[in-house]
């Protein structure tokens, strides 16, 4: 099924996916009326997707200190080249920088005294034919990398760890790769818009965009990127079968340099012997690898491109994503530890935990259409937006009535997550109404859908519906599935937190620490939803008042998920947020600050200004400085927290009462009872 994904925000596809850097031009004379000036930048953006032009010097410093997050490419006048250099020189973001002159007679000691200066042009075609090449190590620089440290007393068995995210991406390829893609997959990716003249242009673009995509995880921009990846891995694999047959064995080395910085370098000298992996700091430090190949054991397809490369010469290899090499001997090239080789093994190595988690997690997002298990995954790694963009154009599309309930369900399960409860009622009614008109009531195929209705009524605290709905999709579970099955233990879960939400703590713990025993039997011990049995038995025994049992546990949870989880996914603020409450109960209130914060910046990434959640981590804090007596600190956040609950719950909603009520008291301790 091919599946065309509707971009719901404001801006175009140039701007959602994006190149790795950003094209300044300073130039106190520009003259945008100008023709020469219209031609320069159209040459320019054949290379460069994003130019931004300034004739004042001010403006500019404050642009480039505001972009912390984006590398900078340079022109700049010679004119002001002096005086601006000595402000933006040393920022992070700036990567290289082409002084632009008049005539080609002037002092070329620019070059000598900055380091980043890497030319003086006198025409913008000299500038363009620079800047490929530059872009070009730019990017290779901006490959990211991930070094996995070895702990010596492990076994053989699981020496190698790769990260959650290197996992996500893997599974995400997969996905993508048996996704049915049209022509209209490629005219939403709208490549021929931004490149009319294709070329080295084109596939310059292509390359950052792919690589910024996957060194980000940025998975709308991934998802554009779909059709490219799945052509370019076929086309891999079937030049890699031609150049390299079963027969030819012959192993061989290359060569390939990279800008590390310093930080990954010195996890690098720690993890001799780990796996190193395809995943940017401009404080590099110069890393020659030497990469030995033995065709006959790669798990991973690659192509010698010399006569495709417009750097032929390079007779360069090209390696499709999730490659994998083995670190072997690392020694310094000279006296000032600026360089470095690295010899790196192809292999087909993998962590056997990782391996088995993995295959877990390929289990829970199969399904019949690849773009509904994408869906599935992308709920599972926090990015609800846009699984239901993935959902919402599945269901435009498909005239499957149980594929539109399953559907049905998914939305309302974004919906909930997202705080928005009428919309999850609303799909998950929808999708019960259309199963029960093709399956019978103790069919096992109602209980899911049963339970997601009974999530979004504890949410709006109609905790009695909730456990009744809850208690039938359970009873018919029991009925068709084995003892130690998972779904069991969801049903117990779900049913202990209606107790908790009630005060029933002991009832609450009793129904987490059975999810506890199956969830034991039945998954790996560090599949993810063992984090959400370790904090809900964790928050029953804080509530109960046994706040070691409960901190131990929120740990057990929150070392999970740093394991297994991308970077801020939302389910690491339940476990900030709950090792926050327990060192609050305790009187270490530095501590609940510092986790409660930690939560907050995950919140104000992955939510909206407006989303319930965030308000609830503005009163925490707020609760956190009115306890240690920083009064205003704490009117602050609540007052953030107020504005959030004016715009999204009704006038008597008891949130808003609560919230009233904070500030009036903290208005009274201050002495000013009159804005109380």
């Amino acid at each position: 099924m091919s599946v065309v994904l509707k971009n719901q925000n404001t801006f175009d596809d140039r701007q959602l996916i994006t190149q790795n850097y950003v094209l300044i031009w300073l130039d106190p004379n520009i003259n945008e009326s100008n023709d020469d000036f219209h031609h320069s930048k159209t040459q320019l953006q054949r290379i460069v997707n994003r130019i931004e032009t300034f004739i004042d010097l001010d403006h500019c410093i404050d642009f480039l200190t505001d972009m912390q997050d984006e590398k900078m490419l340079m022109i700049v006048s010679e004119a002001v080249a002096q005086h601006i250099l000595s402000f933006i020189h040393n920022f992070d973001q700036l990567y290289a920088v082409y002084i632009f002159r008049d005539n080609k007679i002037g002092d070329d000691q620019l070059i000598q005294k900055w380091w980043k200066v890497k030319g003086i042009c006198t025409q913008i075609k000299s500038v363009c034919e620079v800047l490929p090449q530059a872009i070009k190590q730019f990017d290779q620089n901006s490959i990211s990398v991930s070094f996995i440290p070895i702990d010596e007393n492990v076994s053989d068995k699981n020496l190698d760890q790769l990260d959650p995210t290197f996992m996500y991406a893997q599974i995400l390829k997969e996905i993508l790769l048996e996704t049915q893609y049209n022509e209209q997959s490629i005219k939403d990716f709208n490549i021929i818009l931004i490149h009319p003249s294709g070329g080295i242009q084109a596939k310059i673009y292509l390359y950052s965009m792919l690589n910024r995509a996957l060194r980000t995880l940025e998975t709308d921009a991934i998802i554009k990127l779909g059709f490219f990846i799945s052509d370019l891995h076929k086309d891999i694999e079937q030049l890699h079968s031609k150049q390299f047959s079963v027969h030819s064995s012959a192993s061989f080395t290359v060569y390939r340099g990279q800008g590390l910085s310093k930080m990954d370098f010195e996890r690098l000298i720690k993890t001799n012997r780990a796996l190193y992996s395809n995943r940017f700091n401009p404080d590099f430090i110069g890393v020659l690898s030497v990469i030995n190949i033995n065709p006959s054991i790669s798990s991973v397809p690659f192509v010698r491109i010399e006569n495709f490369s417009n750097f032929s010469s390079e007779n360069e290899i090209l390696f499709s994503m999730h490659t994998v090499f083995r670190i072997g001997a690392v020694r310094k090239l000279d006296d000032t530890n600026r360089f470095w080789q690295v010899e790196l093994k192809l292999t087909s190595d993998d962590d056997e935990q990782l391996r088995i988690l993995t295959n877990r997690i390929r289990i829970e997002t199969a399904g019949a259409k690849s773009w509904l298990r994408l869906g599935v995954l992308l709920m599972k790694i926090g990015q609800f937006n846009q699984a239901e963009e993935v959902y919402t154009a599945v269901l435009n599309q498909t005239s499957d009535e149980f594929a539109k309930a399953a559907i049905y369900n998914q939305l309302g399960l974004i919906k909930e997550h997202q705080g928005e409860y009428n919309k999850a009622m609303s799909f998950c009614e929808k999708s019960i109404e259309i199963t029960r008109n093709v399956l019978s009531e103790k069919d096992p195929g109602l209980t899911t859908m049963y339970g997601n209705v009974a999530i979004v009524y504890g949410s709006i605290g109609e905790y009695a519906k909730a456990i009744s709905l809850f208690e039938k999709s359970l009873e018919i579970r029991q009925e068709v599935l084995p003892s130690n099955d998972p779904y069991l233990a969801t049903s117990h879960i779900n049913i202990g937190m209606v107790y908790y939400r009630k005060g029933e703590y002991a009832n609450a713990l009793a129904s987490y620490e059975k999810a506890y025993e199956i969830y034991k039997i039945a998954l790996p011990p560090n599949h993810p939803d063992f984090a959400l049995s370790y904090n809900n038995i964790a928050s029953a025994y804080q509530s109960l008042g046994n706040y070691s049992s409960a901190l131990r546990f929120h740990k057990k949870a929150l070392d999970i998920r740093l394991k297994v989880l991308p970077p801020n996914h939302p389910d690491f603020t339940a476990s900030y947020v709950n090792v926050a409450s327990v060192y609050e109960a305790m009187g270490d209130y530095s501590q609940a600050l510092l986790f409660h914060e930690k939560a907050r910046e995950i919140y104000e990434k992955v939510f909206s200004s407006n989303h319930p959640m965030l308000a609830t981590s503005y009163n925490n804090i707020a609760s956190i400085y009115h306890e240690i007596g920083e009064c205003r600190r704490a009117l602050l956040y609540y007052e953030k927290a107020h504005e959030i609950f004016t715009k999204i719950y009704p006038s008597n909603h008891f949130s808003l009462a609560t919230s009233h009520n904070n500030i009036a008291n903290l208005y009274h301790e201050m002495n000013e009872d009159s804005k109380a």
